[in-house]
């Protein structure tokens, strides 16, 4: 691997790590196979994590099978690094493959891979193709356009919740809105290291450092780190003219940039789409970007409801696809559809044996105990290797050649559930309402019409499934709450459901609940409300 350092001078790699972990470039080597040729910065994965992403950023040779083009997918990863605050991180990958005669192969592959521990899709999924295209498309300036990748990046403010940002990236403009419900990683910073900032703030301002105390350590307290610090008229000047040299400074930054003369690859949404686009996504709950619609379309559609309860009680979920950016997008749209309940789980939208725990999760699946894990594959190879996973649903091609039926086309088969363990049996039946609902006619529009539909579908019989919880709660008088599971239970006899039509029995829609109970996606539910207290009847269940 080269040392990918050329020329990145000036970088605040400080504020880069506010956003992301790092960028690789993973290229085929004749002799080698696929090697990451470049990392920013260098020590951002170890040698282990650079191997087995070097496998994970091309996809399967079976799974992409054109001459030329590029695909666009994302793999989550649990890091091997120690203390560190993030335990996973997401890999947003942009591979292209070109014809090339001069390359031993004859065609050129490469992958660009922005790591980061934010699931922000759409926006990350931009930042990897217009990196991925100005690489590819200029390989001899590759330490120009990263330089001026990271650069941007590092004058970007620090990400918060419930704000909107409008972010130059080379040359562009990206549009981002972090939903209140994400994360956001905080720096900690020791006490050691606020002082030395108190220090060199107060120096900068006052042309002098504060007065030493006999052990050499600041005669400030830490709590006044927040305090404010009036300024005159002429300082307050200089800062503006400070501000005002770093936009001229970024204008010429973004000018060299362009002298390159690459073309702008930010493709725009416009119309009808755009707006159910923008209006899904500000719903509560992960992943609403993804047009689910689109992804299941038609035969497969039936399959949301079956999917919905796998998800909602953290039932382990093996998805089969003919390529790494439909088993991701299954993935995504699948943990989006508890929405808005958060989906408590580790999932793998992308996974292949090279991941470092490929391993240990066999070795669960072989003992029977299975973590509560959404994995999206492209290799059948799984299939014999995790043959007692409990839940696979079969999306790929294949399924029909190994079942005889290969007169229906992809878009024509029934793609069912392959349930090996009794106690991941679905209970739900498909909602029929819904193709009266759907639209017909194929479009961009219709599309985005049908996927605003379906997930709203999806959240009423979520917020329908909770609200039996919270009736549960009104009906007790005190400010503090009990969950008697006995109680509870004692309560649905007579209670009319309702979604009580999607189930067969009222007695199925109870076994729902007992599965839920013990699923970690309750356990979160009950935790983010206040003054819920447990009896210790759930913990005998």
């Amino acid at each position: 691997m080269d040392d990918g350092q050329h020329n990145l001078s000036n970088i605040n790699y400080d504020k880069i790590a506010g956003w992301i972990v790092g960028i690789a470039i993973v290229e085929f080597d004749v002799d080698l196979g696929q090697v990451v040729k470049h990392l920013y910065p260098q020590d951002c994965l170890n040698q282990n994590e650079q191997k087995a992403i070097s496998h994970m950023s091309f996809p399967d040779s079976n799974s992409f099978t054109k001459a030329e083009g590029s695909s666009q997918y994302i793999f989550r990863v649990k890091r091997q690094v120690k203390d560190i605050e993030n335990r996973f991180c997401f890999g947003f990958t942009y591979f292209q493959q070109k014809k090339d005669n001069a390359i031993q192969r004859g065609y050129k592959q490469q992958s660009v891979v922005i790591f980061t521990n934010y699931p922000f899709i759409r926006f990350f999924n931009q930042i990897s193709e217009i990196v991925g295209k100005h690489t590819f498309n200029n390989p001899d300036n590759l330490d120009i356009i990263i330089n001026q990748a990271l650069m941007d990046i590092s004058e970007w403010p620090e990400p918060e919740n419930n704000k909107a940002y409008s972010l130059l990236f080379l040359g562009e403009i990206i549009n981002l809105e972090i939903p209140r419900h994400v994360q956001i990683a905080r720096k900690r910073l020791s006490q050691q290291q606020i002082s030395n900032q108190i220090v060199s703030n107060f120096t900068q301002i006052n042309g002098s450092p504060p007065e030493l105390i006999e052990n050499k350590q600041v005669n400030l307290s830490v709590e006044k780190q927040n305090s404010s610090i009036l300024q005159s008229d002429n300082e307050l000047n200089q800062q503006s003219n400070s501000q005002t040299n770093s936009e001229e400074k970024k204008n010429q930054k973004v000018k060299s940039f362009q002298d390159l003369n690459i073309l702008h690859v930010q493709s725009q949404q416009n119309g009808i789409q755009s707006m159910l686009s923008t209006h899904d996504c500000q719903e509560k709950g992960f992943f609403q970007e993804f047009n689910i619609y689109k992804i299941v379309r038609k035969n497969k559609v039936h399959n949301l409801w079956k999917i919905w309860e796998i998800v909602l009680t953290n039932q382990p979920l093996l998805i089969v696809a003919d390529s790494p950016e439909e088993c991701s997008e299954l993935v995504f749209g699948a943990i989006s559809l508890i929405s808005p309940l958060e989906y408590v789980g580790d999932y793998r939208p992308y996974f292949t044996i090279y991941d470092l725990e490929y391993k240990t999760i066999k070795d669960e699946c072989d003992k029977k105990m299975t973590r509560n894990i959404i994995i999206g594959i492209t290799n059948p190879f799984f299939l014999k290797t995790l043959p007692d996973f409990p839940v696979v649903l079969r999306f790929d091609s294949q399924y029909g050649k190994m079942n005889g039926d290969t007169k229906k086309s992809s878009s024509e088969k029934v793609f069912p559930f392959e349930v090996n363990q009794k106690n991941s049996k679905v209970q739900i039946n498909y909602d029929k309402t819904i193709d009266k609902m759907l639209l017909p006619i194929e479009s961009v529009e219709t599309d985005a019409i049908n996927n605003s539909l379906i997930r709203k579908s999806f959240r009423n019989l979520t917020q329908q499934f909770i609200q039996t919880f919270e009736d549960y709660f009104d009906n007790q008088k005190n400010d503090i709450k009990i969950f008697d599971q006995k109680e509870f239970f004692k309560s649905l006899e007579s209670k009319k459901f309702a979604f009580q039509d999607l189930f067969e029995k009222k007695t199925k829609i109870i076994q729902l609940y007992e599965k839920f109970l013990i699923s970690a996606n309750f356990l979160n539910y009950i935790k983010q409300k206040k003054n819920i207290y447990f009896t210790k009847t759930l913990l005998k269940y």
